[in-house]
């Protein structure tokens, strides 16, 4: 039985797309391949089929490249097809009415995110739109993936014929295994993802100022002149700006940092949702403390595993105390950091989520082989 993933925003080697959903399916025995932006390739039992560099236009590349993407998926053939992007949603009905099974990979709650999209023109509006539109596709496909509950509620239910759970818990053969124990140092903390204003990278920089700490930037400014007000801060002067990485240098990053950052603005969906954004695990599997926005879920599952310190996102004072906290008390810091490594090993780890996901491919079109 094949499976196909497309994407016109991911890289191919997308670490949820590629090395978690395709690669675990491919482990499986199921033939895998992708669809997505850059070069074609063999990797890890997938087989890529790259369309090259999309327009710069983010409407050229919705108009036009989504198109160029649903045809090489299409080619391929498969029994199953997973899409992992809202534009691609109108092929999803296309890729339905050929008579294919279709399952969308809701990797955000983009309702809700579209909302705290503050640098967008009429976000509510747009998140209003696309919540009805969603909705209209998502009762004619097979599935729904989606990454974590809102106040334990699961927010497609009775819009989807099937709704799965598939949180971005972390991979005990990737960052965890290549754990080391930091070595006494300057502290630094460090933020990894896309630098934008519903992430409150503003904040982060201010809160490094005040702290008097190294902040290690890692990811591409979104939207580009963002990064302009951003590096007028007086602030700056203390951050250490990587740009995109890779894995190994990422991975690197942690080995060099001392606290991870994860402090989004109150109303992002990481402060609604029961589940974290994907870096705080990443933070969690390498040993590091996490300074992290205040919600009803980060405090239950602190309560537990006590990895982390809560702040309210908006207080840079409270963001810069908790950062000399973890600094000028290293032994509690890496305990810190050894109970979030455990609550990866106990509960937050890969293993019992691609469970779930080759679970819902089996009931869709049965075993590999078959």
């Amino acid at each position: 039985m094949k499976i196909c993933h497309l994407s016109s925003v991911r890289e191919s080697h997308d670490l949820c797309m590629f090395q978690r959903s395709a690669v675990s399916a491919a482990r499986a025995g199921y033939e895998v391949s992708i669809v997505a932006k850059g070069t074609s390739r063999e990797d890890s039992g997938v087989r890529v089929t790259g369309e090259g560099e999309p327009p710069g236009s983010r409407l050229k590349r919705m108009l036009f490249f989504t198109r160029s993407i649903y045809r090489a998926a299409l080619a391929e053939d498969a029994d199953l097809y997973q899409i992992h992007d809202p534009e691609l949603l109108p092929y999803g009905l296309k890729l339905k009415r050929q008579g294919k099974r279709v399952v969308f990979d809701s990797h955000e709650l983009y309702a809700v995110l579209l909302r705290s999209k503050h640098y967008l023109k009429c976000a509510k509006l747009a998140a209003a739109l696309y919540a009805r539109y969603e909705r209209y596709v998502l009762r004619r496909i097979d599935a729904v993936i989606f990454p974590g509950t809102i106040q334990g509620k699961d927010p497609f239910a009775g819009v989807s014929q099937r709704t799965v759970l598939v949180a971005n818990y972390a991979q005990k053969d990737e960052l965890y295994a290549r754990y080391v124990p930091r070595e006494k140092g300057s502290p630094a903390m460090c933020f990894v993802g896309h630098v934008t204003p519903d992430r409150g990278a503003e904040n982060m920089v201010e809160a490094a100022e005040k702290a008097g700490m190294k902040l290690i930037f890692v990811g591409d400014f979104v939207p580009e002149d963002y990064g302009a007000r951003v590096r007028a801060l007086p602030g700056w002067r203390y951050v250490d700006f990587r740009g995109p990485l890779d894995r190994n240098a990422v991975a690197k990053v942690y080995q060099e940092a001392a606290m991870g950052l994860c402090v989004l603005p109150d109303g992002g969906q990481y402060n609604l949702s029961d589940t974290f954004n994907m870096k705080v695990y990443d933070y969690m599997a390498m040993g590091l403390p996490v300074i992290l926005s205040d919600s009803a879920y980060a405090r239950q599952v602190n309560e537990k595993y006590r990895f982390a310190m809560l702040v309210d996102p908006a207080d840079t004072d409270a963001i810069a105390a908790a950062a000399r906290y973890l600094a000028e008390h290293p032994s509690e810091a890496a305990q810190m950091g050894e109970a979030g490594r455990r609550a990866v090993a106990e509960e937050f780890n890969w293993d019992t989520q691609a469970a779930k996901l080759l679970a819902l491919y089996r009931d869709l079109i049965g075993p590999p082989g078959t």
